[in-house]
């Protein structure tokens, strides 16, 4: 706000003069301005009721360096300056030279980084009389002005955003202006944070609700022209629920939400039920490893923002031996359960064809029937023993068939199947081409595998089947029924080698041979070189 002060003192007169001389009346004045641009001292006089005559301006007015005793007989005269003593040199102006006009003696500004200035000068008047002057009283008004002019204040007022440890604030908005308020629109600029909700703006980082929103109308005082603004986050927990098949089968996306801190999630699980050959689904569990199930198709699940992750594991119970009908739904535990060599009758649910199955010498469960699977087949995970898909066609007849050992040849030719390895393998033949590697998938039904060298081997000693005519004659006899099964060979003469049967394992010898469990009138055993991959030979799985 600005100010202006002026004060005059009392004034002090030289006392009596005789003719001729002068006299003065001075007066020490002081004067200041606070918060000013500007400020004017005028002097303003006027005539008395007698008219001063013969007045005229001293020669030189304006000037310094003149005294009052220079001054006209007869007149008077004022000066304004810093002296001490009335009658040192002044600049003096005659009265009534400027007669009722205001006439400015000090002017000034305020010096630069300055609010206020007071200064104290003198202002003297002299009068002049000689002997020929009336007797009487002289006089004339005088007026001392201050004029002052406010200070335009300018006020700096500005928004400053913080992202308080986000990221993406908006920039600082500020503006210059007079007035002693102004209002911001607050930036529609909004900061990000990885795994928070901006909630808005707020003056306090640590506050946990938001003051102000994006586009907000938000003024501030000349008092307080300044404002910083934090970014106000509430933090988002993603759940999530996932599904683990646990060995089955199926597809069920996983589940995802976003809440809110201090919060819970819940969830519906999932209607779809997966499969599992030889399995009962029981529901869901917390652990792979759990035999009882802890939730059900389609009940509430509720996850809490201190773990909003979590992964549900299908519950499988095993078929009993007693229970299962098919060759898809042998398991673990129902081989276990199997007397020791007897036949059970189970249908391969791919063609319906039937193939009796015992637990042998050995503890495993074996087909005691050829491999037959008929037709051009496309064959999956659910019910084979692959690990994708995989596809294959029988050729018409015997006739077409050829020694290349990368084609994926297979044909149905006197009640049994005949298949190259690369066909038998579901063509992982690519797969196993060192010594003594294994092919890793077959044409097997889900649950079986065809068996290495090592397991015919395993099979044999347990049985006490031996390398020589009695062995050869146990093993083409019941319960194992293995036969001269001979071979397909790739001229034109269909089964040939009448007199010996060959059946595939899945260990290759090398590129171009594998294994392969031999019936020979001799003998019987595991042997190599004995089957060129491009051979059409016959198989049989045993239980994983």
């Amino acid at each position: 706000t600005a100010s202006a002060g002026l004060t005059i003192e009392k004034s002090s007169l030289s006392g009596e003069v005789a003719p001729g001389g002068t006299a003065y009346l001075t007066n020490n004045v002081t004067y200041s301005a606070v918060d000013t641009t500007s400020y004017s001292l005028q002097l303003t006089y006027a005539n008395g009721n007698t008219a001063l005559s013969g007045g005229t301006p001293i020669s030189g007015a304006g000037t310094t360096g003149v005294v009052g005793s220079n001054l006209p007989d007869n007149t008077w005269g004022f000066a304004w300056g810093d002296t001490t003593a009335a009658n040192e040199s002044m600049t003096y102006y005659t009265l009534p030279a400027y007669n009722t006009k205001g006439t400015s003696v000090a002017t000034g500004r305020l010096a630069s980084g300055t609010t206020s200035a007071t200064t104290t000068k003198k202002l003297v008047f002299a009068a002049k009389f000689n002997g020929e002057a009336a007797a009487g009283h002289y006089k004339t008004n005088a007026l001392l002005t201050l004029i002052a002019t406010p200070k335009l204040v300018t006020y700096n007022y500005s928004i400053t955003y913080n992202a308080n440890n986000g990221t993406g604030a908006p920039g600082v908005q500020s503006i210059g202006s007079t007035s002693e308020s102004y209002t911001f629109t607050l930036s529609s600029t909004k900061p990000t944070r990885s795994g928070y909700n901006f909630l808005g703006w707020s003056t306090s980082a640590s506050a946990t609700t938001a003051t102000y929103q994006p586009g907000a109308k938000v003024t501030l005082k000349s008092s307080a022209p300044a404002l910083t603004l934090y970014a106000i986050w509430q933090r988002v927990y993603n759940y999530s629920l996932a599904y683990n098949m646990n060995g089955g089968t199926g597809t069920i996306a996983t589940q995802t939400a976003n809440s809110q801190p201090g919060t819970s999630y819940q969830f519906t699980i999932s209607g779809t039920t997966p499969t599992r050959p030889g399995y009962t689904f029981l529901g869901w569990g917390n652990a792979a490893s759990d035999t009882t199930a802890s939730y059900q198709a389609n009940g509430k699940i509720t996850l809490q923002s201190s773990a909003p992750t979590k992964t549900l594991y299908a519950v499988w119970k095993a078929l009993s031996w007693s229970e299962i009908t098919t060759m898809q739904q042998m398991n673990p535990t129902a081989c276990s359960q199997a007397p020791s060599k007897t036949a059970k009758t189970l249908t391969d649910s791919r063609d319906n064809n039937s193939y009796t199955v015992m637990k042998l010498d050995d503890g495993r469960c074996w087909m005691t029937q050829d491999m037959r699977l008929t037709g051009s087949r496309a064959i999956n995970s659910a019910d084979s023993d692959v690990s994708g898909n995989y596809t294959y066609t029988i050729p018409a007849s015997v006739a077409a068939w050829n020694n290349t050992s990368a084609n994926l040849q297979a044909v149905y030719y006197s009640g049994r199947g005949y298949y190259t390895w690369c066909v038998a393998t579901a063509g992982t033949c690519s797969m196993a081409t060192a010594a003594n590697s294994a092919a890793p998938s077959s044409i097997c039904p889900k649950g079986w595998k065809m068996p290495t060298k090592t397991e015919y081997t395993t099979l044999l000693n347990a049985a006490g089947i031996a390398d020589n005519a009695t062995g050869r004659s146990k093993i083409m006899s019941s319960p194992y029924n293995y036969s001269y099964a001979s071979l397909i060979w790739g001229d034109g003469s269909g089964l040939t080698n009448m007199n010996l049967g060959r059946y595939w394992t899945s260990t290759s010898e090398d590129a171009a041979r594998t294994f392969v469990l031999g019936v020979w009138p001799s003998g019987t055993g595991v042997y190599g070189d004995a089957g060129q991959k491009f051979y059409g030979l016959p198989f049989r799985c045993v239980a994983r």
